[in-house]
This record gives structure tokens, C-alpha cells and sequence, in this order.
């Protein structure tokens, strides 16, 4: 089989794949122009040891008998095969600076350099040939090796960044604010004598004791009816109000001086006076009589039971009557 033949079946595995050769590059780790020139019969890019590791791992990647492809491999590239293009160009150029030498010159120590045999020629330029193609390897990874750093420490990278972030943030908090917030700054104390303190002390000013503190001007009412029931007002003494209330009715009243009620059920009317909630003023089957409201407060409650009711008195018959007046 010839590198031709060998190229060929290399990229009819690959197109039985339906893969491009980026994605046979992402699936080897081998460079593009290295799969292009394998399917294109040129296997002298690389030294032996390269291009078979190259074979081996595209024939694995695209189910090919790794084996057999070596095998093929090798018959068409003995160890024994004739140099490259690039060696053969520089045994060209010895030869012909052979030519170009002078009979006359004759120099002792290099002629058995001049003089020696083909096969030793072949490995001193296979050696260099392998040099400059172990450069060429090392060089072409080194295309992408900034992106795969990149990949590589990405998530360091980015927790480096917040970490710096973060810190510049705490810093200059602490510069702005912190100073004053954990090292209070200290109040320099003045030094008085003890004549200067009694001096201030005498011409302090005095507490006016006649400042009394403001009181409630108003006294405040508000009511919340929870049964049917009636209550009688009186406000600062003067006004009369009666109001008969339903199951959630609401009011509110306010007075300068006082307000009196009278609430015809003690447990029908949730009071707020001068907005503090007292609840209900009494239980149920009790008469409020009377509920007095300053704005100091409740200054006098009291209950009662309701009044009994008389009946009419019923009048004597007629006849009892003339009787009577006849006596």
C-alpha cells in the first residue's frame, strides 16, 4: 500500500463519520494541517515516532484496526527508505560544493567528512531533520497555547478578579467609614481650675420649675357598635347627643372639657377613649350611668341594673264606682 492509498483510507473513515477536520482536530489533539497532509499522502512532516503516534490515534478515533493501519504503515515506510525531499536537497548542496572544490586544495581533516558513506550522510541529515521538525512540533501547540490556558484557568481567573473586587470594596469602606467607626476620635479635654468651675457653675442657668409638660387639650372618643343599644352624650356639660347604634356602626367624638355618656347595654359599644382601646365598659345586662371623660382619662364609671317596668294600674269597674259615691 502506498501513502496515497494509506491517505485515502484515512479520510474514508473520516467522511464515514461526517466529521470535518476541526472536528477530528477537537476529537485528537492533532493540528489541521497535519490531518490534511495524512490524507494527502505526505507522512514526512514529522519524524516516525510523531507520524505513528498521528496514525494511531486517528485510526482509534475513527474505528479503524490500529493495528493494521500501522502495519501498512510500515511496509510503505521501511526503516531503510530513502531521505526526504528536504535531506535529499542537502545532499544536493554537498555534492555540489564537492564539485566546487579545488583539486589542488586538499584538506586532510575534513575529507573523511567529504568521504563518507550515503547511509551516515542520511542519518546525520535525519537527525537534523528530526531537530527542525521536534521545533516545529514544539512551536505549532504553542499557537494555541494561550487559549488553552485561558480554558484551563478560567474559574481561577474570575474568583481572582471578584476576590480583588471585593477586597477594594472592604478597603475603601474601612477608609471611608471605618476609621471613625472603630476609633472613635477622642474629645480633648480641657483643663479648668477648680475656681473657673465654680465660676461656671454660679452663672450656669437655672431650670424654670414653672415649665410644666404639655397635657391632652382634648378629651377623645370613638366607638364601635357590636350589638343594638343606645347611648346619651354630654359634651363639656352643655350638649346633649343621643345616637341609637347597629351591629357595626361606628363614631367618633371629642370635647374640651368632658364627655358623660350613658350606653343602654354595657357590653354593646367597644370604646377607645383618648385613643386607648378599653373594650366593652361592662357586662351584659348592665346600664352604663354614667361614664365620665376628661383628657386625663375615665375619671368615674358606673353600672346598674335596668329599672323594672310598672304596669298601669287598672281603673275599678263602673258599677263599683256608683256604689260608692251612693254610700
Amino acid at each position: 500500500m502506498t501513502y496515497k492509498e494509506l491517505g485515502k483510507l484515512l479520510r474514508k473513515a473520516r467522511l464515514a463519520k461526517k466529521w470535518r477536520f476541526r472536528d477530528l482536530e477537537q476529537r485528537t489533539k492533532i493540528n489541521v494541517t497535519f490531518i490534511k497532509a495524512m490524507e494527502n499522502g505526505d507522512f514526512d512532516f514529522l519524524p516516525k515516532p510523531y507520524v505513528k503516534a498521528f496514525i494511531r490515534a486517528y485510526a482509534t478515533e475513527v474505528e479503524l484496526d490500529v493495528q493494521e493501519v500501522i502495519k501498512h504503515f510500515e511496509a510503505s515506510h521501511p526503516e531503510t527508505q530513502s531521505p526526504s525531499a528536504a535531506t535529499r536537497k542537502k545532499q544536493n548542496n554537498i555534492e555540489a560544493n564537492k564539485k566546487n572544490i579545488k583539486e589542488p586544495i586538499q584538506i586532510s581533516k575534513e575529507s573523511p567528512a567529504i568521504s563518507k558513506p550515503e547511509t551516515e550522510l542520511n542519518s546525520v541529515n535525519k537527525k537534523t531533520s528530526s531537530k527542525e521538525s521536534a521545533q516545529a512540533v514544539t512551536t505549532v501547540p504553542s499557537k494555541k497555547a494561550p487559549r488553552c490556558i485561558l480554558r484551563q484557568h478560567r474559574s481561577t481567573i474570575f474568583f481572582s478578579v471578584l476576590l480583588g473586587l471585593l477586597l477594594t470594596i472592604i478597603v475603601t469602606i474601612y477608609l471611608k467609614y471605618g476609621r471613625y467607626y472603630f476609633f472613635p476620635q477622642r474629645k480633648e479635654v480641657k483643663k479648668i481650675s477648680i475656681f473657673e468651675a465654680a465660676k461656671e457653675l454660679q452663672t450656669a442657668p437655672k431650670p424654670d420649675s414653672s415649665i410644666t409638660p404639655l397635657k391632652l387639650t382634648k378629651a377623645s372618643l370613638r366607638v364601635r357598635a357590636q350589638k343594638t343599644t343606645w347611648m346619651r352624650v354630654i359634651k363639656d356639660g352643655v350638649d346633649t347627643l343621643e345616637f341609637l347604634f347597629q351591629p357595626g356602626d361606628k363614631m367618633k367624638l371629642e370635647a374640651q372639657h368632658s364627655l358623660k355618656l350613658k350606653i343602654g347595654r354595657a357590653d354593646g359599644l367597644m370604646l377607645w377613649v383618648n385613643g386607648d382601646s378599653i373594650g366593652v365598659p361592662g357586662p351584659g345586662g348592665k346600664i352604663v350611668d354614667p361614664l365620665l371623660i376628661t383628657p386625663a382619662g375615665i375619671v368615674e364609671k358606673k353600672l346598674r341594673r335596668p329599672l323594672p317596668i310598672q304596669a298601669p294600674k287598672s281603673s275599678p269597674p263602673e258599677s263599683t264606682r256608683t256604689t260608692e259615691v251612693l254610700e
